[in-house]
């Protein structure tokens, strides 16, 4: 199994070699990076897993930084870190310094997944003008049933969805683990469900778009 790479990113090197070892420790591959135009340039070249970076670095600040990603299109989860100003920005989590190595290595081993997916569909959100309660990313998708689960923000369980239910609507239509889309609540003897769905971005191709893409049957390959 590939590991999971985190890009660790302050101008303090020995924080970055402090969380460098307790991610390696945990089985992850680690990038260390000291400014965020270096830390962008790699993102670009090859997009980590996470990003935990410092707010406040000399050439551009880790707000900066996140806000850049996002324009971008480069959905990667970010952790900022600081020991100045406590913020609660949307679009990463904070932790303020100094921190506990191994409670933020315990919260990315075991959360690293779900933090992602929550974090990629505020994003969207706040791309799209979509209200995050209308968007999922599907978690699973059965193609030989036709039905899989969205993961939804401020839902405690997965939104059942059919390829029936997506638009446009032929019995062709399938969504694949990862894609995001946007989508009504229709209620049903079983609960509620998600209805008019429409496929807005797709991680395989990166391609985002606020009035929906075309579901295509095929998976496509995720650029190495």
């Amino acid at each position: 199994m590939k590991k999971k790479t985190i890009l660790i990113n302050d101008d303090e090197p020995m924080i970055t070699e402090m969380l460098a070892k307790e991610f390696s420790r945990r089985g992850f591959e680690v990038i260390e990076t000291h400014t965020s135009t270096e830390a962008l340039k790699r993102i670009r070249t090859k997009t980590p897993d996470l990003v935990v970076t410092d707010i406040n670095l000399p050439d551009m600040k880790g707000t900066e930084l996140a806000e850049t990603l996002v324009k971008e299109n480069i959905f990667v989860p970010i952790i900022a870190i600081s020991g100045e100003v406590k913020i609660n920005p949307e679009n990463y989590l904070f932790f303020q310094k100094p921190l506990s190595t191994k409670k933020l290595g315990n919260m990315i081993s075991d959360h690293l997944g779900e933090i992602a997916d929550l974090q990629l569909l505020r994003n969207i959100s706040m791309l799209t003008g979509v209200p995050s309660d209308n968007l999922g990313k599907v978690m699973c998708f059965y193609h030989d049933k036709g039905w899989g689960l969205l993961r939804v923000l401020n839902r405690e369980k997965p939104l059942y969805v059919n390829a029936a239910d997506v638009f446009p609507k032929n019995k062709y239509t399938q969504l694949f683990k990862g894609q995001v889309v946007k989508f009504d609540i229709k209620d049903s003897d079983r609960g509620p469900r998600a209805d008019a769905v429409t496929l807005l971005f797709d991680e395989y191709t990166n391609q985002l778009n606020a009035n929906g893409i075309d579901a295509t049957p095929q998976k496509k390959e995720k650029a190495s």
